[in-house]
């Protein structure tokens, strides 16, 4: 790299150590990737209301945040943004809520 080339970056307190100065650039301008979380939630029934299932895998505090969750559009059933606050969730599916993704398994018969 040329001399000067650093500071017309704006990158300030870097050294002459070439990977250094590519480590710095990256993490300016590259974003960091956040690992999603996963949770299993065995259902005891046939189905349980999407609200609730927020709420019993502690994505929100109440089943009435789970439907605000639900109303901003923050919460997606098996990859499409789910709209409907009390929507069934049955074995198979797996609901992604901000970093959580949960699947859903049959319990025991």
């Amino acid at each position: 790299m040329r001399p000067g080339t650093m500071q017309r970056l704006g990158v300030t307190g870097f050294t002459r150590d070439a990977g250094a100065c590519a480590r710095r650039l990256s993490f300016r301008f590259f974003p960091t990737i956040r690992l999603m979380q996963t949770t299993t939630f065995t259902l005891e029934a046939d189905y349980v209301e999407l609200n609730q299932l927020l709420k019993l895998c502690g994505a929100c505090e109440s089943g009435g945040a789970g439907k605000m969750l639900v109303a901003e559009g923050r919460v997606s059933v098996d990859g499409k943004v789910e709209s409907r606050k009390t929507a069934k969730i049955r074995a198979g599916q797996i609901v992604n809520c901000d970093d959580l993704r949960i699947r859903v398994v049959a319990g025991p018969a």
